[in-house]
């Protein structure tokens, strides 16, 4: 009776630790995702989506746990971050830069007029150009989504023509080519990071500008700090998801391949996104800030030399630009037929 006494007590002492076991391996990878985007931007938007996606197919197997408003550091800190390992994915734009000259095709001003083009050249830029580079430095390219049309604020004056900007001391993001087409066109361009310090940088006077999508402009509220909004439409800017190779090719393939899939379809979604949000924001700004059109056949003629120097300085820049360049999109938006 003593020794089977002795035994029961010896299994029940062991259930609970072998049930604790079990459930510390059922627990869930947690798989991180860093943005800088602040409430309301495209990139909130995506990345939440993408994130619940992900999770409702995976049921607790794996868990996307996004952190925005660069609370994992700017764009350059978690790119970083990403190709040492440190971070499961992230969501660069111009930090891309950093990774390979290809990825600052989208700087070049007035070469992509519209999602169209985007849209029909994607699939060769991410498999010709953008993943060979990431892979160089064991990053991957797992989808291209969109931060969208860029346009320029001010405090000094509207912005209808290159000249305009003659003097303007103008924020851009780390790492953006745009910053030699500005300088181009006679303005004072810096870097900075994107963020609350942007706003009272923009609101004490260090910078006069700054130029970003609308989604962006809403979400920091720079129509409160900010005079003039011209709807430059100067470049469109994407962000990637990006991934450490080795990290992602240690998930379980199952894991992988929703993730894959969910990176793709997001492609076309924030891209609907954008263009919607397009619509909604530039009537809800034009609240707020006064708004102006521009001369973009001036704009367009000023931005030639950056196609130049893009095509002579970048290895694949000639084909980057005759991959993007799209003739018929120019004709309609100048007037002017482009051969």
């Amino acid at each position: 009776m003593y020794r089977f006494f002795a035994m029961a007590c010896l299994i029940l002492s062991i259930v609970p630790v072998a049930q604790a076991g079990s459930a510390e391996k059922a627990a869930p990878t947690e798989i991180q995702l860093g943005h800088i985007g602040t409430p309301g931007s495209l990139y909130e938007l995506t990345a939440a989506e993408f994130a619940k996606r992900v999770n409702e197919e995976l049921r607790g197997k794996a868990i996307v746990t996004v952190f925005p408003g660069s609370i994992l550091g700017n764009d350059p800190q978690m790119l970083d971050k990403v190709t040492r390992g440190d971070l499961d994915f992230c969501m660069p734009a111009p930090a891309t830069a950093a990774i390979s000259p290809v990825f600052t095709v989208f700087d070049v001003p007035y070469l992509v007029l519209t999602r169209e083009h985007v849209r029909a050249s994607r699939k060769q830029l991410i498999e010709k150009y953008f993943q060979p580079a990431a892979a160089a430095k064991g990053l991957l390219v797992l989808g291209m989504w969109e931060n969208g049309f860029r346009h320029i604020t001010n405090n000094v004056r509207p912005i209808h023509t290159p000249r305009d900007l003659k003097g303007l001391k103008i924020r851009v993001p780390q790492g953006s080519r745009f910053l030699t087409a500005l300088k181009s066109y006679g303005a004072a361009p810096v870097e900075f990071p994107f963020g609350q310090p942007l706003v009272e940088a923009l609101k004490n006077g260090t910078f006069d500008g700054q130029e970003n999508p609308f989604t962006m402009i809403r979400s920091l509220k720079m129509d409160q700090v900010q005079k003039y909004l011209s709807l430059t439409y100067h470049t469109y800017m994407p962000v990637y998801l990006m991934a450490n190779e080795n990290k992602f090719a240690a998930l379980p393939p199952d894991v992988r391949e929703v993730i894959k899939r969910t990176a793709a379809d997001l492609q076309d979604w924030s891209m609907s996104a954008g263009e919607k949000l397009d619509i909604e924001l530039r009537d809800e700004l034009s609240r707020t800030i006064a708004v102006n059109e521009v001369d973009t056949l001036a704009f367009l003629a000023a931005s030639f030399p950056a196609y130049l120097q893009f095509a002579f300085e970048v290895p694949q820049g000639k084909a980057l630009i005759k991959l993007l360049y799209d003739k018929t999109s120019l004709a309609a938006a100048t007037g002017h037929a482009w051969q």
